[in-house]
């Protein structure tokens, strides 16, 4: 994982990242957009993702509409998409296909998982999973990045969050069991 980050020699892996491993996961869905999972409100403005949320709300809200928080095997999985990649689009940070800035769901048209069309999952805010974190009442966040972008929007990043933490950099997306 060594490359050139903004002209430094550093690592895209942070010092406590774990190594990569397999995990067998259960056939799911997952939203193509963060929650409320459109690109449009209901006065047809561009939608932003609803943040400010803890992740009890999180995850009542995906109850709310017959679903669940994904986890964060899930997500990661969505993200890297079938050629495993580093970022949701591919190997090589470019700030041109996620920009930074306002952010609107399904706004950057190139920013999405080419395996399977899930957008913003290498921009946007940082989203809840129900992966319980290896500390107390807190559960594992993925994306949105913070500091610096080209390590922090890998679809490996994680971090965590008490439950009861809100922000207007934390949302979430939905998945549900396939039968």
């Amino acid at each position: 994982f060594e490359f050139k980050i903004s002209g430094t020699d550093q690592s895209l892996a942070d010092v406590g990242e774990s190594r990569a491993k397999v995990e067998q996961i259960d056939a799911y869905y997952i939203d193509v957009l963060e929650f409320p999972n459109r690109m449009q409100d209901e006065e047809g403005n561009p939608q932003r993702p609803l943040v400010n949320v803890g992740y009890d709300q999180a995850e009542q809200a995906c109850e709310s509409v017959g679903k669940r928080l994904c986890t964060a095997a899930e997500w990661e999985k969505a993200c890297k998409g079938f050629d495993n990649f580093i970022y949701s689009y591919g190997d090589s940070y470019d700030d041109e296909l996620c920009p930074s800035g306002e952010y609107f769901l399904g706004k950057d048209k190139e920013c999405k998982s080419p395996t399977y069309g899930v957008y913003g999952m290498s921009a946007g805010p940082r989203e809840w999973t129900q992966t319980t974190a290896t500390s107390g009442s807190r559960h594992v966040t993925k994306g949105g990045a913070r500091g610096n972008p080209e390590r922090g929007t890998r679809c490996a990043l994680g971090g965590d969050e008490r439950d009861g933490y809100y922000d207007n950099t934390l949302s979430f997306r939905c998945c549900l069991d396939a039968e």
